[in-house]
Formats: C-alpha cells, structure tokens, sequence
C-alpha cells in the first residue's frame, strides 16, 4: 500500500477518534434546554431507564416461560431489574460509572440471575450503556480507555467462561449430539467475535453521535456568532449614520450661525455710527441665513431619500469659502494638481478648513489666516495656520475637532491640532489619495460620508 495512501488512513483515524478534542458535550438541562428534571437526572434519561428495566423483565418472563423455568425466578431478578433501571437513568450524568456497574451486573447476572441480566433485551441495554459511555464522556482520552477497559473485562469474561465452564460442551451437544466436541474450535472464534463486534459496535455509534453532536454545536456556535456579528454590524452602521448627520449638522449651521452673530453684533453696534457699514453687516447675516437654509435642506432631502447630499461641496468650493468676509483676512495656497482628488476627500478638505476658519473666528484673535493645499500623486494635505491667540468666548464643546478627525480617520489619513511654536494655531491633515478614492466608492454608496 503506498506511503500516501496510509497517511491518509492515519489521518482518518485520528480524526475520527478525536483523543485532543476538548469539547465537552453538554447535558440537558432546565437552563438551556427546558428539560424536565426528576432530581439532578433528566426527565428522559429516568423514563429511558424504566421502559427499559420493563422490556428486560418481560424478555426474561418470556425466555423462562418458554423454558418452562418460572419457578427459578426469584428476588435476584427483580433486584437485577432495578439495578438496570437505576444505572441506565445516569448513562448521561456519569456515564463512566453507569457503563462500569451495568458491566458488574451483566457479568455476575449471567450466573446468578440468567434470564434477566443475559436475555437479549439486557443486552442491548448494555449496548445501550457503552453507547452513552462514548457519546457523552468528559474526554475523548477517557471515553476510549474506559471502552478498553470493557473490552478487556469482557474478553477475559468470555476466556474464563471457556475455559472453567462447560456451557460450550452442552451447546454442541444440543447442536449436534454425535459431535463428540467436535467443532468448539468454530463456536469459540464465534463468540469472539460476537463480543468484539459488540463492544467495538457500541464504541463507534457512540463516537459517531459525539462527532455529529460536537459538529451541531459548532453550527449552532457558528450560527450565534453570525447574528451578533450582524447585531453589531447594524447597531455600528446607525452609530456611523448618527455621527454623519452630526457632522453635518455641526459643519452646516455652526459655520453659518457663527458668522450671523459676528455681523449681527457689528450690525448693532455701528447702527447709530455708520448705518451703511451696519446695513452691510445685515446683508451678510441675510445672505448667510439663506445659506444655512439650503445646506440643511439640502441635507435633509438626501437623509430622506437615503443618499449623499445633492450639494457636496469641495476643493472648487474653497475659494469661495476664503473669500467671505471675516474678522481676519484669509490666504488660500494650493500646490499640485487636485484634478485627481474625489469627492468624499474634497468634501472632508472643504469641512476642514471650513471648521478651521470657523474656530479662529470663533475662539482667536488671529488677524491672519493661511490655507495651504498641497497635492502630489500619493497624498492629499491642507493646513490652516493663524497668527493669534486663544481669546474668551462662548463655552467650547470640542465637537468640531471630534468631527474632523473621525472624517480623516475614515479616510486612513492623520491630524494634528494644536499650537505653533512661533505663535497661533494650526490644523494639518494628511490623507491618502488612493485610500480617499478606495473608501469614495465603497463608503458613498452605503451613504458613509
């Protein structure tokens, strides 16, 4: 036989035997399974055990009644029934045990009590046992030394019985009365392999129910995971949309209302001085008003049709963006060809420097602003530097620098907000071009932005 072919068969075996398998399999219980328990045992397992006790008693009745050997019927047989009914209750509990006692019973049964413990309705609860013993032990390692042990006990049971005993002399001579023992050779290698073919029959249905078990369960594991896997798939993919629309939100009106207060305090404040500086300054918070009034349209028209919002801004937008009237004069530098850059990462540049210029309004006493963009074959960076310092104002949430962050992040890009050395403040983001465009069409279209 080739190499090949026996490693093959090696490896079947040992598949099939699973000796370093640590899966255990698991009881019924009233937990789990909502099984009916009588004690710590399970309903069934008590029900199995006196149905079974019953057939074995009325095989037993029956082989003595058709031997007419009533009258050798005794407490022994009834005490041999209970046995069996009490032991094949724990076949699942402690299955060990129950195989070892009904082993002790069928052995010293087979002498002293014949037609209860060795009928063939006993036997096949003892089948029955060693089955369990397989199927439901703690390891693989002690549910294979255990059936050695059975084995060993029974063939040396069979061996002693041969050779002390003369049950084989008187089963020839009814077989064939003129043999003069001619053919035990023939009747010996039939109880051998009876026996054998028992035990070892009783040890793989056990282990084949124990794989299909272990196979279900890995299934049913398999099947758990799936649906909380989707669970949290679907709770991330809200979380994701709640953050999209707070960004938007965020990005939309506080650009907006920001500059609607500024103009609207310089408005009240040169009314009296200069009417047209303040007729101006009304003109803005109108024109800005009017264009927070689209942006949220725009963003709740696309939430209720389910996709992107119809007006994305982006890098052609930037200029506009700079040129609005501030309290600081802004410079925009763009350096490199920004033809190739996508939507979703010109949208995230336009809400960064967007966000930018709104804080140093907000929070700086910068009088300049510059907005660098640079783009290469590889990467995109924009930069927003001032030239002030922090000033008192309104309370500050931090969701601005949280919203800009989570865009880059999306984007496997990096930020950095904080101080310069040489005074002011400064935003830079490094995203790349390739990613940008990967997650543009994979993220746009589940409505990601």
């Amino acid at each position: 036989m080739p190499l090949a072919t026996l490693s093959g068969v090696r490896e079947a075996i040992v598949s099939f035997m699973a000796m370093d398998d640590l899966w255990r399999r698991r009881v019924p219980d009233t937990r789990g399974w909502r099984v009916p328990r009588v004690g710590f045992l399970p309903a069934v397992d008590v029900l199995v055990g006196a149905l079974v006790a019953l057939a074995v008693g009325a095989g037993g009745l029956l082989l003595a009644a058709l031997q007419d050997r009533l009258d050798v019927l005794g407490v022994g047989d009834v005490i041999v029934v209970i046995a069996l009914a009490v032991v094949l209750s724990f076949r699942r509990v402690a299955p060990v045990t129950s195989a070892a006692l009904i082993t002790v019973i069928w052995v010293i049964g087979a002498y002293a009590t014949p037609y209860m413990a060795a009928n063939w309705v006993s036997t096949l609860a003892v089948f029955f046992s060693y089955d369990s013993l397989m199927g439901w032990a703690r390891t693989r390692r002690l549910a294979w030394g255990s059936m050695l042990a059975v084995f060993v006990v029974i063939m040396g049971w069979v061996a002693l019985t041969m050779a002390f005993g003369n049950s084989l002399t008187k089963q020839i001579e009814a077989i064939n009365p003129d043999s003069n023992g001619e053919g035990i050779i023939y009747l010996v290698l039939t109880y051998v392999i009876i026996n054998v073919t028992f035990v070892i029959g009783a040890a793989l249905a056990g282990q084949v129910s124990w794989l299909r078990a272990r196979d279900l369960a890995e299934v049913r594991r398999q099947a758990a995971t799936i649906e909380r896997q989707r669970t949290q798939l679907a709770e991330q993919a809200v979380l994701d949309e709640r953050l999209r629309i707070a960004r938007e939100m965020h990005d939309s009106v506080a650009h907006h209302v920001s500059v609607v207060g500024i103009h609207a305090a310089g408005a009240r404040r040169a009314l009296d001085i200069d009417p047209d500086l303040a007729r101006d300054a009304l003109a803005t918070v109108e024109s800005e008003s009017r264009a927070v009034v689209t942006e949220i349209r725009s963003l709740l028209g696309s939430l209720r049709a389910g996709g992107e919002p119809r007006a994305r801004l982006g890098l052609a937008d930037l200029d506009r963006l700079c040129e609005e009237q501030r309290r600081a004069s802004v410079r925009l530098l763009r350096v490199g060809d920004d033809s190739m850059v996508g939507p979703l990462l010109g949208h995230t540049c336009y809400r960064i420097v967007q966000e930018s210029l709104n804080n140093v309004e907000a929070h700086s006493s910068a009088t300049e602003v510059t907005v660098s963009l640079r783009c290469n074959d590889d990467e995109v960076e924009v930069e927003i530097t001032d030239n002030g310092r922090p000033i008192r104002s309104g309370p500050s949430t931090g969701v601005g620098i949280v919203g800009m962050s989570e865009r880059v992040e999306v984007l496997g890009g990096t930020i950095e907000v904080g101080p310069r050395k040489v005074g002011g403040w400064r935003v830079r983001a490094v995203m790349p071009l390739r990613q940008g465009e990967k997650t543009r069409a994979e993220d746009i279209e589940d409505g990601v932005d």
